[in-house]
């Protein structure tokens, strides 16, 4: 009972909050393609396998909350693709050479990993300007939705949930009751997507998106 009691105190004074600080001051929609790449790395011996960028969609929801004169939060809630190419098919190492490594090629291979992202991020803008320019940054939560790999070797040990930073630069457009901007994140991730040793593979993209803000 004590604790049904806390919780309505509790949603009752955030409801006060959001009303009488006008909490909602835009959303919309974003869309366009995310350059990614992996990193692989062997960590019993000191080897960097080469990999190269692929295209992938992205595709996105946003609301800004909290207006101040420059500041506000906005959070963003993604689909993103990310992924990497590849000609290596497989390495030999040699240990009694000083962990000589040896790399075979093949045919280019390609992996593609499908992920949902939520990140709330501080934006700070500057609107004394046209077009109005503004720089986001915050932390960001994923969870892998799809994988798929024409590699003979896939990784099935997976992180499913991840965790990363995302940092953003645009540039904003005022066309009435909308904004359209074009804006450009680069999302690192600090979790990996496997830590089975030996093998360390990690992601980041670049994305490139344009999109409408809505203005309330």
């Amino acid at each position: 009972m004590k604790r049904s009691v806390l919780i309505i105190i509790i949603a009752g004074l955030f409801g006060t909050t959001m009303t009488h600080a006008q909490a909602l001051r835009s959303y919309g929609v974003k869309g366009g393609l995310t350059m990614a790449n992996q990193r692989y790395e062997f960590t019993t011996f000191d080897y960097r396998m080469e990999t190269k960028p692929v295209f992938r969609p992205a595709i996105g929801l946003f609301a800004e909350l909290f207006h101040h004169e420059y500041l506000s939060v906005q959070a963003d809630l993604i689909y993103a693709g990310k992924g990497s190419k590849t000609s290596t098919t497989s390495i030999t190492v040699n240990h009694l050479d000083n962990d000589n490594v040896t790399v075979n090629e093949g045919p280019v291979t390609s992996s593609s990993y499908h992920y949902a992202s939520f990140s709330p991020m501080i934006r700070y803008r500057n609107e004394d300007i046209f077009p109005v320019l503004y720089v986001m940054l915050g932390p960001r939560f994923e969870k892998l939705i799809a994988y798929n790999t024409q590699s003979d070797y896939p990784l099935d040990d997976q992180n499913t949930t991840m965790f990363g930073l995302t940092g953003s630069f645009g540039a904003e457009f005022s066309l009435g009751e909308l904004d359209a901007f074009v804006e450009l994140q680069y999302q690192p991730d600090m979790t990996p997507v496997t830590d089975e040793l030996p093998l360390l593979v990690r992601n980041s993209i670049v994305m490139l998106t344009v999109g409408v803000r809505f203005m309330q």
